[in-house]
């Protein structure tokens, strides 16, 4: 008989699928939106620049007509042309250091 843990190999609890599930994710889509999983706070919300607090670090979207179309469960669905991605860090409260760097968005 087999027994059965919860550690995996590289003996860490949780593995792939902890990481996939609480850890912040971003899914650039072909349609030019995108999927950020493990989002905590909406920090600014534009048609030009959006920007998201997950766990460990800020994520911001800077574009052209960006728009949340579904925010659930740590899960948020952007629409729009995403010209940029940026991950800053966790204190940055929505002022990221290269968003700054081109003007206020």
């Amino acid at each position: 008989m087999i027994k059965k843990t919860d550690k995996t190999q590289n003996g860490s609890r949780g593995g792939v699928f902890r990481e996939m599930v609480c850890g912040d994710r971003v899914i650039l889509r072909g349609d030019g939106g995108a999927v950020i999983y493990g989002c905590v706070r909406i920090l600014r919300y534009g048609e030009r620049r959006l920007c998201f607090a997950t766990r460990g670090r800020c994520i911001s979207l800077t574009g052209r007509g960006l728009v949340c179309t579904a925010f659930s469960a740590g899960c948020v669905t952007v629409g729009g042309v995403i010209d940029a991605l940026c991950f800053c860090e966790r204190d940055c409260n929505g002022v990221c250091r290269a968003v700054a760097e081109e003007g206020s968005l």
